[in-house]
């Protein structure tokens, strides 16, 4: 399927068989449908959605897992997508003579992990490897398959906080080694390295699929210039002075300070070279563009957009934050991406 064309779609829902995670029997056609994804937050749960789909007056819709499946049709040829996977649960029946309209709210297949909290003392374990150890945490308290690629290894536990969610931990440990989630649309669960390679590119060519109306939003409020790392009795500072740093001490004038009692080292580095770490990593400013294009169903929150746009404001590598999915004759996607501006390197 070229998506730069133009195409028909259909779309159909379909139960999942959480054993198999495939298809199961289809319940209906879509009459309407809005998914939400959204990489903001400390543990986001990446989607959600609502829609609506035709069936009949007395069917019971319990708490399950559906699937939204797009049937796109280009030069003669199908191609099936499937655009989402949630949990879904009824909000409401509109029933009239021979047929019902189901309403139905979507949560991300993340969903159980928010909801299960850890035994007090739980930890990620020093020398573990971080990437699998979530794969296996998540793998323990949702139905969707997890997949996890690369890995790292810890250098020191990893304590989670007394009530802190099996999804928290997750984020937590990821973080750390510069991972993160993605769920693509058959539900899956991609345990992966935060990625660096463009996803989509837009160019002169291809601007005809961003619809007018690129806005911008660049602040850089609330960056740190000092980061405190302490671990046991040892601690270690990380101070940005630069006179060419907008955000340094010495622009300023005052210090903009972060304490950070609950270390996380990875690849065998120094509490000081963390500290240094931790602190170029906050004096990332976002550079923010939200716009509206044409579908393209492989491209995620946390993926990368490469805009060469400079005559519309928008130029070099956008990191997705969130889209919101209007489902029609086609799919349109409002998105929000932050190009990153470091103001401090160690």
């Amino acid at each position: 399927m070229d998506w730069t064309r133009s195409y028909t779609a259909e779309y159909r829902v379909y139960r999942v068989d959480r054993r198999t995670w495939a298809d199961a029997e289809r319940v209906g056609g879509v009459v309407s449908a809005s998914v939400v994804r959204s990489a903001n937050g400390s543990a986001p749960m990446l989607e959600s959605g609502t829609f609506a789909y035709d069936g009949v007056p007395g069917e019971e819709v319990g708490e399950d897992y559906h699937r939204v499946v797009m049937i796109a049709e280009q030069g003669g040829e199908r191609e099936r997508v499937d655009v989402c996977t949630m949990l879904c649960r009824s909000i409401g029946t509109d029933a009239q003579r021979g047929y019902a309209e189901h309403s139905i709210e979507g949560s991300s297949v993340l969903y159980p992990a928010s909801r299960r909290r850890l035994l007090v003392g739980t930890y990620a374990p020093q020398g573990s490897d971080g990437a699998r150890y979530v794969g296996d945490l998540l793998a323990e308290c949702i139905h969707a398959p997890v997949e996890v690629t690369g890995g790292f290894t810890l250098d020191s536990h990893v304590v989670f906080d007394a009530g802190s969610t099996a999804l928290a931990a997750a984020w937590l440990v990821l973080k750390a080694g510069g991972y993160v989630m993605r769920v693509t649309g058959d539900g899956v669960v991609h345990v992966v390295p935060k990625p660096t390679e463009p996803a989509l590119v837009i160019d002169r060519d291809g601007q005809g699929h961003v619809q007018d109306g690129i806005s911008a939003d660049y602040g850089t409020a609330g960056m740190p210039n000092r980061y405190t790392a302490v671990d046991g009795a040892q601690s270690a500072t990380a101070v940005n002075d630069d006179a060419g740093s907008d955000i340094s001490v010495a622009v300023r004038g005052y210090y903009d300070d972060v304490y950070d009692s609950k270390p996380v080292r990875v690849g065998g580095e120094t509490l000081a070279a963390y500290a240094a770490r931790k602190l170029a990593e906050a004096s990332v400013a976002d550079d923010v563009r939200t716009y509206t294009r044409e579908y393209r169903p492989d491209v995620l929150p946390f993926d990368v957009v490469r805009a060469m746009l400079p005559s519309r404001g928008m130029e070099g590598d956008y990191r997705v934050r969130s889209q919101s999915l209007s489902i029609g004759r086609g799919i349109t996607v409002n998105e929000t991406a932050s190009r990153e501006v470091a103001l401090w390197t160690a």
